[in-house]
């Protein structure tokens, strides 16, 4: 079987998915209205990459688009925890969307054209979960520390107020709760089916003030020191 780097797998679901959804579109008649679901798999020796496109229509228009393209994570059949932090694979594949408002809040974001201030605990929620929806955890949180650390500089403040531990937590914790359900079409349906996440002093939970509030913290992600978060590969 010929093998395929990722990157190549993800080029090439791309291309054949706008096809394949071009083909589907002019297969319905006018003033159709329904919702289609499209889902492309590249298996080729190694791990296997996926698409998937919903688009809404009503009355023959495109109302509204979400799309996914990311490893499909299958799991490790036995379950097995790698270490004691709970570091394990994901058992199923599993399909996060993004909305058009999702999408705007990402790209009003990386823009710098949020306020530092508007940046609530909802939005430490949202933001991750529209990494999370497309990438790995380690590019999600990158991206997510990229994008954090441009904004303080856009608005004249010091880099080093970008929590470090703080940030990858986030990733982390919105990363497990990812896991516990197989659909979200949206990171408010994503919210909506995890409500403790609402909870703002959750991370409390895994981390004493002295730790999380230190200076350490701060600056270099440190591990929980009151429960673990668990880790998931991929």
């Amino acid at each position: 079987m010929v093998s395929l780097p990722m990157w190549c797998k993800k080029m090439l679901c791309t291309k054949l998915l706008t096809r394949v959804t071009h083909r589907a579109l002019t297969r319905y008649p006018a003033g159709f209205s329904g919702k289609l679901r499209l889902l492309l798999r590249i298996d080729c020796d190694g791990p296997i990459f996926q698409c998937l496109e919903i688009i809404e229509i009503v009355g023959g228009k495109t109302l509204a688009r979400y799309s996914v393209r990311r490893p499909a994570e299958i799991g490790n059949p036995s379950g097995e925890s790698r270490n004691g932090l709970g570091d394990h694979q994901s058992r199923i594949a599993m399909t996060h969307l993004l909305s058009t408002e999702d999408r705007d809040f990402q790209a009003q974001f990386e823009s710098r054209k949020s306020p530092p201030a508007e940046f609530n605990h909802r939005a430490h929620l949202r933001l991750p979960y529209a990494y999370l929806a497309e990438h790995d955890t380690e590019t999600a949180h990158r991206l997510m520390r990229e994008a954090l650390q441009h904004l303080l500089e856009h608005n004249s403040v010091d880099i080093s107020k970008c929590h470090e531990t703080m940030t990858r937590a986030w990733i982390m914790a919105v990363r497990h709760f990812l896991e516990g359900i197989s659909n979200s079409e949206s990171s408010d349906s994503f919210i909506e089916q995890n409500p403790t996440m609402l909870y703002a002093k959750i991370m409390m939970t895994h981390y004493s003030p002295e730790v999380l509030l230190s200076d350490e913290a701060c600056a270099r992600f440190v591990e929980p020191d009151l429960g673990p978060i668990s880790r998931y590969g991929g």
